[in-house]
């Protein structure tokens, strides 16, 4: 795929989770210049929420006063995509699942309504529970990153808990794939209940290098729809 077809993708997907239903807001996906490869994200780059804590409510907040994500969903959870191609290839990508940290007690209509209630919570959480409560979970951050891989730094990995957990994952992953990885494990009702979820049209991103196999005594993660046969 190269970084046009990624874009495409990207953005034919939230669509369609927005005539679905599932998608409350999105930002279409912009291609920019990063050294030698081409960069497929949200228009923000998103380096600002990289200055707090990983899984911190404050990073949160940032990257919906940022524009940094791809969508965010009707419970208020963030998809994050971010793409690297180099001709006809991806090279690189960091997909995030950050499950909404706050559960209002009435609906919120728009990203500053959410953006406000983060900061109530942040402000004082006991003063805030009557209005929104916290559901602190971690977030989830894939990243494939071959030019770092060794025995320490697997090829695909997953980031949870703390920013230096690395979990190697079988396989890098497109963002259909990302998101019906989401809906199928984190929404099991609505992917049961929206057979349109499963038709999207996913295609393979190949690992480049292959080259080191989960370390001993580490986490390893084989979820991919995509099998050797």
């Amino acid at each position: 795929m190269n970084s046009r077809q990624v874009a495409n993708q990207i953005a034919s997907v939230c669509e369609a989770l927005h005539y679905l239903g599932l998608v409350a807001f999105y930002n279409p996906p912009r291609e920019r210049a990063c050294g030698i490869v081409q960069r497929i994200s949200s228009p923000s780059t998103g380096m600002a929420a990289r200055t707090h804590a990983f899984g911190s409510l404050e990073q949160y907040l940032s990257l919906l006063e940022s524009g940094s994500f791809t969508c965010v969903l009707p419970d208020h959870s963030v998809i994050q995509a971010s793409y690297d191609c180099d001709g006809t290839s991806i090279v690189g990508h960091s997909l995030l699942f950050w499950p909404s940290p706050i559960v209002p007690q009435e609906p919120l209509d728009g990203l500053e309504d959410i953006c406000e209630a983060v900061r109530m919570c942040m402000d004082s959480p006991a003063q805030a529970s009557a209005i929104c409560g916290l559901l602190l979970r971690s977030p989830m951050r894939f990243d494939f990153d071959p030019d770092r891989a060794s025995d320490d730094h697997p090829e695909v990995h997953l980031h949870t808990q703390f920013d230096d957990t690395r979990i190697h994952v079988d396989r890098p992953m497109s963002f259909t794939s990302f998101v019906k990885m989401v809906f199928r494990t984190f929404y099991r009702e609505t992917w049961n209940s929206i057979p349109d979820l499963a038709e999207l049209h996913e295609q393979r991103v190949l690992l480049l290098k292959n080259e080191f196999e989960p370390g001993t005594h580490n986490l390893s993660l084989s979820w991919s729809s995509w099998r050797e046969t």
